[in-house]
């Protein structure tokens, strides 16, 4: 019995690593900020979200990224260039 418990712990313990592997594979950054300008990039995950792009930010040591499904990537760009045309 003991050696099914530990196979259902491996087991899980597995399928948590490749979720994580994959699900890292699926965001590609779009921008990288200094936390100075977090009002910034909070704008412009809004904007993003209004224009219909799944987002999220990801903070480094003195920096926060914005990063996109890899899938919306090229969108998220043309979007990133319209929102700093109309902003400045």
């Amino acid at each position: 019995m003991t050696y099914v418990w530990a196979a259902v712990i491996v087991l899980a313990a597995g399928l948590i690593v490749y979720g994580a592997v994959s699900s890292s594979k699926r965001w590609a950054l779009l921008l990288s900020e200094s936390k100075a300008r977090l009002d910034k990039v909070y704008r412009i995950q809004a904007y993003l979200k209004d224009n219909g792009i799944k987002s999220r930010t990801s903070e480094e040591e003195m920096s926060i990224r914005v990063l996109v499904l890899r899938s919306e990537l090229e969108r998220g760009k043309q979007l990133l260039a319209a929102y700093e045309e109309e902003n400045g």
